[in-house]
């Protein structure tokens, strides 16, 4: 089993080079989509009416045809989706021979995506080093009913808090003693209400803010 290494990675107007345009190219499309991905389709045919629909809405491009290794340059990863194991174990050793990442639908590439929930600027993503992703997707879903929408409150107020800790705590190390305070306040399970969490953050960065003994 590869040892992956978890990275959260920006990929807002990145080349993604998919080829396949099956299910299971539709289903890595849509999410590619949802990070801002420029995502080129490459396939003989569409036989899904989804992606149709998305080329002809221009969200992503498509060049038709059989995959020309050497004319796909710039990519920052590419996904093989094809129904082809082998294809898509050729495509995996071809791109990375040239150190461009490598989704591999159907075999061992040098890059997976992991089942992830997410709820505004909070993303929690869980993997088994594509051992079982169907157990990946189940404790995906156990983790994220723990969660609930509170908890992207919450990151909203740390969030602004901690923008205005770096306008009104000099000390760099008071800054972060209140940064760990803040995102160690209890969070209700039940009746949790943001103004009363907002109002305890408020409370502590004026507390924080007031003290000089670090001046």
């Amino acid at each position: 089993m590869k040892n992956y290494f978890p990275l959260n990675i920006d990929l807002s107007g990145r080349l993604v080079v998919v080829i396949g345009a099956g299910k299971v190219a539709l289903r890595k499309i849509k999410t590619l989509l949802k990070f801002q991905a420029s995502i080129l389709l490459v396939s003989r045919e569409i036989r899904e009416k989804d992606i149709l629909k998305l080329v002809s809405e221009k969200k992503i491009r498509m060049v038709k045809g059989k995959p020309d290794f050497k004319k796909i340059k710039g990519a920052f990863m590419v996904i093989a989706a094809s129904d082809n194991e082998r294809l898509n174990d050729e495509i995996a050793a071809e791109f990375i021979s040239k150190k461009i990442l490598v989704n591999n639908a159907s075999g061992s590439g040098s890059a997976i995506f992991p089942a992830f929930y997410k709820n505004g600027g909070l993303t929690v993503s869980v993997s088994t080093s594509g051992a079982s992703p169907s157990l990946s997707v189940r404790l995906r879903d156990e983790i994220a009913g723990s969660f609930g929408k509170k908890y992207s409150q919450v990151l909203e107020i740390l969030k602004e808090y901690r923008e205005k800790a770096k306008n009104e705590i000099k000390n760099p190390v008071k800054r972060e003693q209140f940064c760990r305070g803040i995102s160690g306040i209890k969070i209700a399970n039940k009746n949790f209400r943001k103004g009363s969490f907002r109002a305890k953050v408020a409370e502590m960065l004026k507390k924080y803010s007031a003290d000089k003994s670090f001046l």
